[in-house]
């Protein structure tokens, strides 16, 4: 499943005083430094670096790089400014953008270190092992009969629920994984019901 992607920036042979004037001094490809908006920030008493970034396809965007840490920097959302929403491909083609054009061109000497997240997350990279298996297990013996059939096959989905009621799974790729597993559509959404039914009642009685 296809996600936006976060941004960390770790600051290592560089101060930030000295990466702030490094990467605000040396923009390209559509990148301007928003210091209006950072001074606002700055009256917060927080920390920031803005940026403003102009796409030929999807307008202007605010981007903003706070401080996690004295030596981590981050950047927790990107903010249209000509439209209600981006798109996660627009979300990423940003970040991307921002990586090469600003942060590689001005990386050297080993200053700092880039840290991009994947733009696609996998049930089996999100669960333990033993959980999905569990997941196989009830998956491929389910898809090729048309679904629950027989008490064991039930048993098999609760066992997954309850391997992962706390893991916090997102539904929409769970739905996804289903899908993909070879379920209909309307019986992944079925069985993505049920999940979190069961996932909200053994939280409930749990914690």
């Amino acid at each position: 499943m296809k996600v936006m992607q976060d941004l960390e920036i770790s600051l290592k042979n560089v101060s930030y005083d000295d990466f702030y004037q490094l990467i605000t001094e040396n923009l390209q490809g559509g990148w301007i430094h928003a210091l209006d908006k950072e001074q606002k920030g700055d009256s917060f008493g927080q920390k920031c670096i803005c940026f403003e970034y102009i796409s030929l396809d999807y307008g202007r965007v605010g981007f903003t790089i706070f401080q996690r840490n004295e030596n981590t920097l981050f950047v927790p959302n990107i903010v249209p400014l000509d439209k209600s929403q981006l798109t996660i491909q627009e979300y990423n083609q940003t970040l991307d953008s921002f990586v090469t054009d600003v942060l590689s061109a001005n990386q050297y000497d080993g200053n700092f270190e880039i840290v991009l997240s994947d733009d696609e997350i996998t049930l089996q990279n999100e669960i333990d092992e033993e959980s999905y298996k569990k997941f196989k297990s009830f998956s491929n013996l389910l898809v090729n009969f048309g679904g629950i059939t027989h008490p064991r096959d039930k048993e098999r989905w609760m066992d997954f629920i309850i391997s992962t009621y706390d893991m916090n799974i997102d539904s929409s790729l769970l739905t996804i994984s289903l899908i993909n597993e070879g379920f209909t559509h309307e019986y992944a959404d079925k069985l993505v019901e049920e999940y979190e039914f069961g996932s909200a009642l053994l939280k409930k009685y749990t914690y």
